[in-house]
C-alpha cells in the first residue's frame, strides 16, 4: 500500500487536474496501475461568480471521468472536525466563520481545553480531535447530512461533508493490509 498527499491551494477543478497529474507521474513511474484516488477539497468561495461555479461542476465531471473519487466539504473541512463532537444543525447554511466559531467552542468543552484559541490551518485542533472527538459519531453525523441534502446540487449541500468516506476507505485499506499506522 503506497498513500501520496498532494496538497495544492488550487480552486476544485485545479486539485482534480493536479490528481489527474499526479496518478498518471505515479503510474508510469511505479510501472503499475494506481487503484485508488481521491481528490479532496472544501466548496470555499465556489459559489461566488458564475466562472467558479463553472469550475466546481467541471471538477465533478473531470473527476468522473478519470475515475477520481471526490472528498468534499461544504462548506469547509473544519465541519469534518467539529461533527467529532456535536451534531450540526441542517436547514440553512452554515458560513465558514460559524463552523470556526462553533469548532473552537466544541474545543473548548473538552477538558483541559477551556481557553483554546482556533487558528484556522494551525494543527492544534487535531490533537484535541483525536484525544477528545468520537469518530464513529462523526461518521454517523456525515452520513445523516449528507443524506439530508441528497437532492440538492453538490454546490448547494452545505452542510456536508464526504470526508468520512475517504477515512472509512483508506481505514478499509489499512485493515486489508494489516498495517498498523
Amino acid at each position: 500500500m503506497y498513500i501520496e498527499c498532494v496538497g495544492t491551494g488550487l480552486d476544485p477543478l485545479g486539485v482534480v487536474q493536479r490528481t489527474v497529474v499526479e496518478r498518471n507521474e505515479l503510474a508510469r513511474k511505479s510501472e503499475r496501475e494506481v487503484d485508488f484516488v481521491w481528490a479532496v477539497f472544501d466548496k470555499d468561495d465556489a459559489d461566488l461568480n458564475e466562472a467558479r461555479i463553472d469550475r466546481f461542476q467541471q471538477a465533478f465531471t473531470l473527476a468522473a471521468a478519470e475515475n477520481i473519487s471526490i472528498a468534499l466539504s461544504n462548506e469547509c473541512f473544519e465541519l469534518w472536525l467539529l461533527l467529532h463532537f456535536d451534531d450540526v444543525t441542517i436547514g440553512e447554511p452554515i458560513p465558514r466563520k460559524d463552523l470556526y466559531d462553533c469548532l473552537e467552542e466544541a474545543a473548548r468543552q473538552q477538558e483541559g481545553h477551556n481557553d483554546f484559541k482556533y487558528e484556522h490551518g494551525k494543527p492544534a485542533v487535531l490533537s484535541i480531535v483525536k484525544e477528545h472527538g468520537d469518530e464513529a459519531a462523526a461518521t454517523a453525523r456525515a452520513a445523516a447530512l449528507r443524506a439530508t441534502v441528497e437532492n440538492l446540487p453538490r454546490i448547494a449541500a452545505n452542510p456536508s461533508t464526504d470526508m468520512d468516506l475517504i477515512v472509512t476507505a483508506l481505514r478499509q485499506w489499512v485493515t486489508f493490509y494489516n498495517w498498523e499506522g
